[in-house]
């Protein structure tokens, strides 16, 4: 595995969070899935602890556990390959948010022929590359939070973001409570 994960970053875009965090159950069974608070997002079908929710996508059901007794046991091989998969899933938003924009025109024109749109893919692109090379994790994951955060503000009035997009979105962002340096309550983001 990279030093950051992006084996999993790569499942994360072609085929969504939910297979990515399947085949890292999968290939290490022994790393701990538990973040900050005892909580873990894994997929459906292989809860750990207490189901508290279900999240649902169009790649496959995410299961949020809780278990009280996993407090403070965060596996920084975990966070890593998670790490790697909010890159992976960032890209992927921003696909998703491009397939959008394509049906899209603004005063006449495609929405992607405007500058400004064209150059937040362009930034985002190379930040997430830059990102995947990244020995930082958290340097890192702050890359893939900004990256999400920016990408869902030019889906623009559809702003109100419904979809796979959004619960994509959703899951990004749990994934970065879940297992951010520092914990949910971090001031860095």
């Amino acid at each position: 595995m990279s030093p950051n994960g992006s084996d999993y970053g790569a499942t994360a875009f072609a085929d969504g969070v939910p297979a990515a965090l399947a085949r890292l159950l999968a290939e290490h069974p022994d790393w701990s899935p538990w973040g900050h608070r005892g909580y873990a997002l894994v997929p459906e079908f292989a809860p750990r602890g207490t189901i508290v929710r279900t999240l649902q996508s169009d790649e496959g059901g995410l299961a949020l556990c809780r278990d009280e007794y996993r407090e403070h046991s965060l596996d920084p091989r975990w966070t890593a390959a998670v790490t790697g998969i909010r890159l992976g899933g960032a890209e992927r938003l921003m696909r998703l948010c491009v397939q959008h924009l394509s049906r899209r025109t603004v005063q006449g024109r495609m929405t992607l022929a405007h500058p400004v749109v064209r150059a937040h893919f362009g930034e985002a692109v190379l930040d997430l590359a830059e990102a995947r090379q990244c020995a930082d994790l958290p340097a890192a994951g702050r890359t893939a939070d900004a990256v999400v955060r920016a990408t869902l503000r030019r889906f623009g009035a559809a702003g109100y973001v419904d979809g796979p997009a959004r619960r994509l979105a959703r899951a990004l962002d749990l994934l970065s409570d879940l297992y951010r340096e520092g914990g949910p309550d971090h001031a860095g983001r």
